[in-house]
């Protein structure tokens, strides 16, 4: 049905719209009526919300453009002339939960609380139990015993606190030596802490898993040096925040001229060489819900999995499924098959997308 008369697009567009706001404010009563019900839900596991009846009598999984269309080149895909109408917020928008922290994150108060929020004392002895390995490994190549001793878990805090610091005062291209100056021009934090010469010797052999037994995980998994540490980060990142409605996916190069089989080299990026991570990140606080090393291809085994656009979005936005938030990415991640399947698990999109896709029009 197509029709070249104004007046015939604005009868259309009121149909439209009328229409919309009817169905509209019948959803809307019924969510707040099962929020009335139940209103310790949480939105960021898998709940009844997510059913798969409730995603079948969805209207925007298969909606029904009435008006003038477009159609993209690969001739199925339909997109309308009409802009979509200026309606109260829509079903797959309304988000239950109020953001903030949850769970055992509410009771910290306390600096230290917070850091144990995200690095707790199981990964803190994990640390120490392994980088006491590469020290004992290298400890006869000292002639004091005290220049090689063991470390604890007072001391791996210390040290971590030593780099946060460091990081916060953006001393980052700094000769390190400046910051343990007593002058007055260093950081009284850092040299009261720990030594130059103890900082240094924990920065070589600090280690996040067992160094005798690595050459055998590595053979099937390139991030066997800091699997378990990292894994176990992201997961309190998951489950300890409940993001704002609104999210971003998008890529991070982290500076690093060492070797690695999977450094990265992207000249757009003002590092230029580094390790490159994805992240989903809440827009309105900056804190980062998931993260995902880019390893490259890894060897046959359970790591291997595909590093495509699709693939990547869909793994990272699996900690907020069915939880009705907006995702904003760019156009390497954008595309239409990615956001129809997004919106089944009321995720919606905003992208932008490159014109040659065959789903754009011409």
């Amino acid at each position: 049905m197509e029709s070249k008369n104004p007046e015939q697009w604005l009868k259309w567009y009121e149909e439209i719209m009328n229409g919309e706001s009817a169905n509209e404010n019948a959803e809307v009563n019924e969510i707040y009526a099962e929020e009335d019900n139940d209103s310790e839900i949480d939105q960021l596991q898998e709940s009844d919300h997510g059913s798969d009846t409730e995603q079948e009598d969805d209207p925007s999984t298969e909606e029904i453009i009435e008006g003038p269309t477009f159609l993209g080149k690969d001739k199925k895909t339909v997109w309308s002339k009409m802009p979509p109408p200026s309606t109260r917020t829509k079903r797959h928008n309304l988000v239950l939960r109020i953001p903030g922290p949850q769970g055992f994150a509410k009771t910290a108060k306390t600096h230290l609380e917070c850091f144990s929020i995200f690095i707790d004392d199981e990964m803190i002895n994990l640390i120490v139990a392994c980088t006491n390995i590469k020290i004992e490994d290298v400890k006869n190549k000292f002639e004091r015993d005290r220049d090689a001793r063991s470390t604890d878990s007072c001391e791996i805090k210390a040290l971590i606190g030593i780099l946060y610091i460091a990081g916060v005062q953006k001393s980052g291209r700094e000769n390190i030596l400046d910051l343990w100056s007593t002058d007055g021009t260093g950081c009284e934090q850092i040299y009261l802490t720990m030594s130059y010469n103890r900082f240094r010797f924990l920065c070589r052999c600090i280690r996040f898993d067992n160094i005798h037994d690595r050459h055998e995980r590595r053979q099937f998994d390139k991030l066997a040096p800091i699997r378990n540490i990292f894994e176990r980060f992201v997961d309190h990142c998951k489950y300890v925040f409940v993001p704002s409605p609104y999210l971003t996916i998008d890529e991070q190069l982290i500076a690093f001229r060492g070797r690695c089989s999977f450094r990265m080299y992207m000249p757009a990026k003002p590092a230029k060489y580094g390790l490159k991570l994805f992240a989903l990140v809440d827009t309105k606080t900056m804190f980062t819900l998931n993260l995902e090393i880019y390893p490259g291809v890894q060897p046959d085994g359970p790591y291997l999995q595909s590093n495509s656009a699709y693939d990547v979005v869909k793994r990272m936005t699996e900690p907020v499924r069915n939880t009705n938030r907006n995702i904003t990415m760019d156009r390497w991640f954008t595309s239409v098959p990615l956001v129809l399947d997004l919106l089944k698990d009321k995720l919606t999109v905003i992208g932008s997308i490159n014109s040659n896709k065959r789903e754009i029009p011409m």
